[in-house]
């Protein structure tokens, strides 16, 4: 624990905070603006008209781009304490320091999931909640058609953070075999594109679906932490 309050300490966590903030700030204008497209979207267009007028689809859309964002956003944090730290100016004392190489490492995967879960949480779960008000202010009823769909919501925010983390923790290798930040952030942006459109593509199933993208993710990120991990044993002053 004490190692891990050394880590938060070495970052300038306000800069990411404002970030996140300034994430959740835009996602607010979108869901808002969301909410009137259905008025505007033509009866031919189904697909939209669905999309756009129930609040499964509403909050899939939403889903998917947070999960798009804090991506982004936990790419850059490790591209940060990762891979700015271990190829920077400071990584001959970072390296030298009397701590397992392994344990600094693996308190810094921590900070990215801790910080990218809790941004992503509050963004989507704010950003529904901003969304909501917008609706009975505004006399705007998209169609409820899941049961509980509060606890959908708060479960499957919780998954789109998590996801999040995992995809920011698989773009480290990127950066780490080019030695660069920007590699890192790069490669968190091709995998979104690959990924992100299945979050809408159902939204009836939200929550399974973001179940199983943090599961293959997850996996995913525990394998590429073990690669570091012994790239980082290999690692000379």
């Amino acid at each position: 624990m004490n190692l891990y309050r050394l880590e938060m300490m070495k970052i300038r966590i306000s800069t990411y905070l404002k970030a996140a903030l300034g994430i959740c700030a835009g996602l607010w204008c979108l869901g808002i603006l969301f909410l009137f497209i259905f008025l505007l979207e033509s009866p031919a267009d189904p697909e939209s008209v669905e999309l756009f007028s129930q609040w499964d689809g509403l909050f899939a859309l939403i889903s998917a781009l947070t999960f798009s964002t804090h991506s982004v956003f936990a790419a850059c944090l490790s591209s940060g304490i990762i891979i700015g730290e271990y190829f920077g100016k400071n990584a001959p004392v970072l390296l030298t320091f009397p701590i397992q190489r392994k344990s600094v490492l693996h308190k810094k995967c921590l900070i990215i999931c801790t910080v990218t879960i809790a941004a992503a949480f509050f963004c989507n779960v704010t950003t529904m909640g901003m969304m909501y008000i917008a609706s009975k202010l505004f006399r705007i009823t998209p169609q409820m058609l899941t049961k509980h769909f509060v606890l959908t919501v708060f479960l499957a925010s919780i998954l789109t953070g998590a996801a999040a983390s995992a995809l920011g923790i698989i773009s480290c290798l990127a950066g780490w075999q080019k030695q660069s930040q920007t590699a890192t952030v790069i490669a968190s942006l091709v995998i979104i594109c690959f990924i992100t459109n299945w979050i809408a593509l159902f939204p009836c199933y939200i929550v399974p679906v973001m179940l199983l993208m943090s599961i293959v993710l997850a996996a995913i990120a525990v394998m590429i932490y073990n690669i570091l991990t012994k790239k980082l044993e290999n690692l000379e002053v």
